[in-house]
């Protein structure tokens, strides 16, 4: 991956550039701020900067906007009282000791709330030493691994059954810049943090992967296959989008 920057209206706009064999140049910003650039074998550097320049003001629109996210954003509180999601909705932690004749027992529990409206608990019971900040988001990130790992297998077996499609093994990883990957191999890489996300959302990613089974690019055949089974999934692209940051820690 190579970098570079342009001046546009007195900013600086730092990016990062690779040669692919894509005929078109595309222009992504990652969750944590970075503009990473594709461009064809062909371009030179100084066509490369143009194009970057000619999409200065969505960049710098799509920084700022994400900044202004990131600050209106709750600090996350991994001690009593903290706000957490699963499956789009919301559940607040609670830490509590029981007795176990097993030592350093801990187990994590979603309890759901009659009132539809209203967060369930996310249970953490432990047996011994109280744990605390760092050592509770571990314990919620293995946790949230782990139902990642039995739901998403799940659907995704479902989906390449109606699709129909083939592919290799599933893993469930702590992915920065996506939400989902396919290989050439056929395999497919999930981001754990999907499942803070609505199932609708869940369900869009792992048909996007899923359908590059049989379209490894993002031509018109490709989207075809996924509006075929999920109609809206352009909405559901743009809420991913929109609230990507709210998922990460």
């Amino acid at each position: 991956m190579n970098q570079d920057y342009i001046d546009w209206n007195g900013k600086r706009i730092e990016y990062e550039w690779e040669r692919t064999k894509r005929k078109t140049i595309g222009i992504t910003i990652t969750t944590d701020g970075k503009v990473k650039v594709k461009v064809p074998m062909y371009l030179t550097e100084e066509e490369i900067k143009n194009c970057v320049r000619r999409k200065g003001q969505w960049i710098i629109s799509t920084l700022e906007k994400m900044k202004i996210r990131q600050q209106q954003l709750p600090v996350r509180q991994y001690q009593n009282g903290g706000v957490f999601f699963y499956l789009g909705k919301k559940y607040v932690l609670n830490v509590r000791r029981v007795s176990s004749i097993r030592e350093g027992f801990r187990k994590i529990y979603l309890l759901s709330n009659k009132e539809e409206n209203e967060p369930g608990v996310l249970l953490l019971e432990f047996s011994d030493v109280h744990p605390e900040g760092e050592e509770i988001k571990a314990l919620l990130e293995l946790w949230y691994r782990n139902q990642a790992k039995a739901y998403i297998k799940e659907k995704a077996f479902a989906y390449s059954r109606i699709i129909p499609c083939d592919y290799g093994t599933i893993r469930i990883k702590n992915q920065k810049t996506c939400w989902g990957s396919c290989s050439v191999k056929g395999n497919l890489n999930f981001n754990w943090r999907l499942m803070m996300a609505p199932a609708e959302i869940v369900d869009y990613v792992i048909v996007h992967e899923l359908c590059h089974r049989l379209e490894m690019n993002h031509s018109s055949r490709f989207w075809a296959l996924v509006e075929k089974q999920i109609p809206d999934f352009r909405m559901r692209r743009a809420w991913l989008k929109e609230n990507s940051n709210q998922l990460f820690w």
